[in-house]
């Protein structure tokens, strides 16, 4: 079990084996599997993170298929990948967090870099560690996002934890 997201209803769960919802009061479980025969199914059963926004919408992590965005009342998957030359697509397909961010845009941790993903235009837009820019994420492997009570963007990285600086634009570093 990758991840777990407690639900009005139940729990959701990730696993290496697919997406499942226990529902609390039958003590059953429904599963959410990938099929190559349709196209309106989670991408992936290799689930890595599942995280519910204020709209309702189920957001869900792939190991290597990027994110899936699941309306459980329509039962429609939207899903976004990685795709080569495209600067606005998600930066990798290997999603391991997610967080909505104060002012509704989702925020995306991947195996290579961060991403804010705008919802009224449905484009990415990448934070990627440079050495070159002090100001930038320290690290590209990102495996936790937290929003504070203030609604402060913290991205721990596997260089450290950061904090983004949503003024200035800049990332702020905070190692041993």
């Amino acid at each position: 079990i990758s991840d777990i997201l407690p639900d009005k209803n139940g729990l959701w769960v990730g696993t290496e084996y697919g997406l499942d919802f226990y529902e609390t009061e039958t003590n059953t479980f429904t599963h959410y599997r990938a099929s190559s025969t349709s196209s309106n199914s989670i991408s992936s059963n290799s689930i890595t993170a599942i995280f519910k926004d204020s709209r309702g919408t189920l957001w869900v992590g792939t190991t290597n298929a990027g994110l899936n965005a699941y309306n459980p009342e329509t039962g429609i998957y939207q899903v976004y990948k990685y795709r080569e030359n495209d600067e606005t697509s998600l930066s990798h397909n290997r999603v391991l967090s997610i967080q909505e961010g104060k002012n509704g845009d989702l925020w995306v941790g991947t195996a290579n870099g961060l991403n804010r993903f705008e919802l009224a235009g449905k484009y990415f837009t990448r934070f990627m560690s440079s050495k070159d820019d002090p100001d930038s994420i320290g690290g590209n492997l990102i495996y936790t996002i937290y929003k504070d009570h203030s609604g402060g963007l913290w991205v721990g990285t596997n260089n450290g934890l950061d904090r983004y600086d949503k003024q200035t634009k800049k990332f702020i570093h905070h190692r041993h």
